[in-house]
């Protein structure tokens, strides 16, 4: 014989619930939780590509070491490496130093950027 549980009635309402939840602050992860994470990624990665070398893996994913390539003066404090440009999309690795800004711009086409270091903000 088995029991049926009852579905536990809402404490707290789900629109009060959700507000709460939104209301709390993200905390990032403690500097040894994110060295053991970076280690972590890195480990799985060298296992798929070897120092000094751009792979593709399983002819979807390009792996492209930040450390690597060249990287170019975007703006003062902005230095950016394009990862992928076919004219239509363009994909990008970004480093913001302090006061590092990038003016308001007309984009021609899509574009995705990944920032390594620092912060970007769009708009206001």
């Amino acid at each position: 014989m088995s029991k049926k549980l009852k579905q536990a009635e809402a404490v707290i309402p789900e629109d009060i619930l959700a507000a709460m939840l939104m209301a709390m602050p993200v905390l990032p992860p403690s500097s040894r939780r994110q060295a053991a994470m970076k280690k972590s990624l890195l480990t799985r990665v060298d296992k798929i590509v070897k120092p000094g070398q751009a792979a593709v893996v399983k002819s979807a994913v390009l792996v492209v070491r930040a450390e690597e390539g060249s990287w170019f003066n975007y703006a003062p404090n902005v230095d950016m490496k394009v990862l992928h440009d076919d004219g239509d999309t363009r994909t990008w690795l970004a480093r913001f130093g302090p006061g590092g800004r990038i003016s308001a711009h007309m984009q021609t086409g899509d574009e995705e950027a990944i920032i390594m270091q620092g912060w970007c903000y769009l708009d206001d």
